[in-house]
């Protein structure tokens, strides 16, 4: 049974959990999308500094066109930041005539609506990181298991011929 790898990230600090199977692999923060590669599996008392998860620049990413990555990349809808909205420009005449208790009303709860506004962003946000890991996690079972019908594939051959079976 494999373990899981947990880290931080070193660019954001969000706490990270990645199959052991995704060491070495790089991938994006789910969190401040920093390109990162997955630390070793620690299977010693204390983790190792050269273990430690590191920062890759955006221009030192290069792609080996003979690696294949342990997973694919979640799509770049999952990832990707909302398009920046409208400018949204308010009716600076909305508020004519309101006495100073009904504008200070009015501003204690745009501050409520805003900090409840930021919960369910952060919520959001969480949300789309742990589906982010769980679809790497997928990717990286899948992937085992297509390797593993591979192998099967190939036995199944050789002990055909061995046994003049046909298919």
């Amino acid at each position: 049974m494999s373990e899981d790898i947990v880290f931080d990230c070193p660019v954001c600090g969000k706490s990270l959990v990645i199959d052991e199977a995704g060491s070495g692999m790089r991938i994006a923060c789910p969190q401040c999308q920093g390109k990162i590669i997955v630390p070793k599996a620690d299977n010693s008392t204390g983790p190792s500094i050269s273990d430690a998860p590191s920062f890759v620049q955006p221009s030192t990413v290069h792609q080996d066109p003979t690696h294949q990555p342990a997973a694919t990349a979640p799509p770049p809808s999952a990832t990707q930041k909302p398009a920046q909205a409208p400018e949204v420009k308010f009716d600076e005449n909305k508020y004519e005539g309101w006495d100073q208790t009904k504008l200070d009303a009015r501003h204690k709860e745009l501050l409520h609506l805003m900090k409840e506004n930021a919960s369910q962003r952060t919520e959001t946000t969480e949300y789309i990181s742990h589906a982010n890991l769980k679809l790497q996690r997928e990717t990286l079972k899948l992937r085992k298991l297509e390797m593993r019908k591979l192998e099967f594939d190939s036995e199944l051959i050789v002990l055909r011929k061995r046994l003049n079976v046909e298919q």
